[in-house]
């Protein structure tokens, strides 16, 4: 993020200033949160600083051997964007985060990721988002994932903790989600035997995003239809 201490981010050279960075808690946040903060003095009016974790950070700029000083609050935040508004490195970071949830134990993981929520405990494993879905849709009182107003909520609180595991291992990556609607209109026929299998020709299914052309049907070299290309194959 480029921070500019003069309007209109003009650039005078000839002048020195410091920049500050705190990240605050705010006020209706009780969560703890990891110390960050940072000091640096530069040459110039820009700087360039990456903001490392969510939050609001408390930015100050002052001008060196000057009372002048300027102050402001800056949110970092994440935004869950459609998959095919990343770019490829974004979408190739997002898929190695959720690969190293599948290839790395939750012990493992809390010891060598660093969470940027300051908690190590939101680490786990993909099998443990595995399992949480399983155990409690077969819970034998009632489905606690799919039961009337409840799995809107469920499956949030779900998603967030899959989120922040990823998170963990890469703070840049918030969950992507899919316009099916758009699909539908753009590659769905209404008119087909199979209208699920005519969405087969969105880029989403493609080798590049989550495969599936390759594993739609069962075959006799593929009886239980498990995923053969695509990313997560």
């Amino acid at each position: 993020t480029q921070l500019c201490a003069l309007p209109g981010c003009e650039e005078n050279p000839n002048v020195r200033v410091c920049w500050s960075m705190q990240l605050g808690l705010p006020a209706d946040q009780i969560a703890p949160l990891p110390s960050v903060s940072h000091h640096e003095c530069v040459s110039g009016t820009t700087y360039t600083y990456t903001f490392t974790h969510p939050g609001e950070y408390i930015v100050s700029a002052d001008l060196e051997g000057s009372p002048q000083s300027a102050q402001a609050t800056l949110r970092n935040v994440y935004a869950r964007r459609e998959v095919r508004q990343l770019t490829s490195s974004e979408w190739q970071a997002w898929v190695d985060a959720l690969w190293a949830l599948a290839t790395t134990s939750t012990a493992l993981g809390r010891a060598r990721f660093t969470c940027p929520s300051g908690r190590q405990e939101d680490y786990h494993e993909h099998a443990y988002f595995v399992m949480i879905h399983g155990a409690l849709s077969a819970n034998s009182t009632c489905d606690q994932l799919h039961f009337s107003m409840m799995q809107e909520f469920a499956h949030q609180g779900w998603n967030t903790m899959l989120e922040r595991a990823m998170q963990c291992v890469d703070p840049s990556v918030a969950l992507v989600w899919w316009n099916e609607a758009a699909d539908r209109r753009n590659f769905g026929d209404d008119d087909a035997d199979d209208v699920s299998a005519s969405l087969l020709n969105s880029p989403i299914w493609s080798n590049e995003y989550m495969g599936g052309r390759a594993n739609y049907e069962a075959s006799a070299t593929n009886p239980h239809a498990y995923v053969q290309n695509g990313k997560f194959a």
